[in-house]
């Protein structure tokens, strides 16, 4: 988990600094790290998920745990493991394994 909190900081900063986009996404041994105004999760990640932004939408399988952070989080998509997420508004439909905090 280490790891995958490294490589979220570096995201971030890449979305802090005003890059070309307004959104990154990296991926790095089945897990997915995505931040920016809006992140919307479309297709299926094999590990786990690491979100940041002002909206953000899950539709899809997530294999492993799911972290987000956002104004506003959508979960709709099934979730092999656990979800932690905060936020303004949450809102959660879908299948979860493990725990939600």
């Amino acid at each position: 988990m280490r790891k995958s909190l490294t490589i979220l900081c570096l995201v971030l900063a890449g979305a802090a600094t005003g890059a070309q986009t307004d959104r990154v996404d990296r991926e790095a041994g089945g897990d997915r790290f995505s931040a920016g105004g809006t992140v919307t999760v479309s297709t299926p990640v094999t590990a786990d998920l690491l979100a940041a932004g002002g909206n953000i939408e899950v539709d899809t399988r997530v294999g492993g745990d799911i972290l987000a952070v956002g104004g506003n989080v959508r979960i709709k998509g099934d979730v092999d493991a656990g979800v932690l997420a905060g936020g303004g508004q949450l809102s959660l439909n879908a299948r979860v394994k493990r725990s939600v905090a």
